[in-house]
């Protein structure tokens, strides 16, 4: 979060915003977005692949926490580019360079065995049940995006931005056995 907010440049496009915990209690003029329906300020309900904006919209596009949801990674990052007029900031873990105690690399199988769930609609209530904010998630049965399909390394992050801009950089930040890739892509002017 505080990588994002030293990046940001206002007006920003949180996408994938959750309940706005990136830009909350900031002075950043922002729009909060996600699939998922929030009770929060500043919220608009949409996906991510099909942004809602015109070209060159916010300053800055910020993509944080969800790269490793989505099918196409490479087509949410352009969406993203498409309605930035200066930066797209994503952030994504790393989980090759976890330590062995945040588990990393588990399949939503197996991260339901380990955690003593019997079926994936008891494990998702267990981790969205409870949010105060969330009003309505996406219908029942269709919670796949909740779940990690992309474990990237440090070349499929090169390999998805390169082809997509030539003025990006990532930096990794590590924290208390997580990693995370900061990727910051600056739009050609």
């Amino acid at each position: 979060i505080d990588w994002v907010r030293l990046n940001a440049i206002g007006p920003v496009l949180d996408v994938g915003s959750s309940d706005g915990w990136t830009f909350y209690g900031t002075l950043f003029e922002h729009q909060n977005l996600d699939l998922d329906r929030y009770k929060i300020r500043n919220f608009i309900q949409a996906e991510a692949l099909h942004l809602p904006f015109s070209d060159k919209s916010f300053n800055t596009v910020s993509i944080n926490e969800i790269l490793e949801h989505v099918d196409d990674p490479s087509a949410l990052i352009k969406e993203a580019i498409r309605v930035a007029k200066n930066l797209v900031l994503i952030t994504t873990p790393d989980e090759h360079s976890w330590s062995q105690e945040k588990a990393p690399l588990l399949t939503r199988d197996e991260r339901m065995k380990r955690d003593g769930f019997s079926d994936p609609k008891a494990m998702q209530e267990h981790f969205t049940g409870k949010n105060p904010y969330c009003e309505q998630m996406v219908p029942e049965g269709s919670k796949e995006h909740t779940w990690h399909k992309w474990w990237f390394k440090d070349e499929d992050i090169h390999n998805l931005l390169k082809p997509l801009s030539s003025n990006y950089t990532v930096e990794k930040l590590k924290q208390g056995g997580f990693v995370w890739f900061c990727c910051k892509i600056k739009m050609d002017e």
